[in-house]
């Protein structure tokens, strides 16, 4: 964060890990992209990460894609974040994650 002072609780670390960790392996395994970002800002009291590539974008119809993007909504979910998933066809998908500062700061409950 901005102000130097703030520090992430361990559960938030492990929380955002395996959110972004998620993220990653879903291009590698399923979006067929040349290109994958990942940027991480602080945005007044919320941290935002957004995960974008340029692959073949979401399937509605795969069930392995459902659970997946699933596992991201409980993620999302614990670290009382809220979590926008936008996908077209050939486009590729951006997931946005935003998580209130103030959740990163304490112990979550699991």
């Amino acid at each position: 964060f901005d102000d130097g002072t703030s520090r992430l609780c361990l559960d938030a670390k492990r929380h955002l890990f395996l959110f972004c960790k998620e993220a990653m392996h879903n291009v590698v395994k399923h979006a067929k992209s040349h290109r994958f970002t990942l940027r991480m800002a602080d945005e007044g009291g919320w941290l935002r990460i957004e995960a974008s590539d340029d692959g073949v974008g979401l399937n509605p119809g795969d069930s392995s894609r459902k659970a997946t993007l699933q596992k991201l909504r409980e993620r999302a979910k614990v670290l009382a974040g809220v979590i926008d998933i936008t996908s077209a066809e050939n486009h590729g998908t951006t997931i946005v994650l935003r998580v209130p500062r103030s959740v990163l700061q304490s112990r979550i409950p699991v």
